[in-house]
């Protein structure tokens, strides 16, 4: 059974590729340390040191992915789809209440 504690923070869900999450838990392991506290670490240093964090992240940062969401999304499932956005009965000419 999940603690109240657990329930009460928000969720934070990234995806990494794989090899550098695996290198990442040996690397905080061999200090005794978890991901989870890694990512409190970290998010804790931008509040307080912003400056100093993103000079250090610098040479690390990773290119900028596209975001797949929203309006991209809905495109996609309509071109895949072929739902053209109308009804059923918008396609097929008929009305609501309509009393052909």
């Amino acid at each position: 059974m999940p603690s109240k504690h657990d329930q009460s923070e928000p969720k934070l869900t990234v995806r990494v590729p794989k090899n550098l999450k695996n290198d990442a838990q040996k690397e905080l392991a061999l200090r005794g340390l978890q991901m989870r506290s890694f990512v409190v670490a970290c998010l804790t240093a931008l509040t307080k040191n912003p400056g100093e964090l993103f000079a250090l992240l610098k040479p690390h940062w990773p290119p900028k992915k596209p975001h797949l969401g929203g309006g991209i999304a809905v495109k996609r499932f309509r071109e895949q789809s072929g739902y053209d956005g109308q009804s059923d009965d918008a396609a097929s000419g008929s009305e609501e209440g309509s009393t052909r």
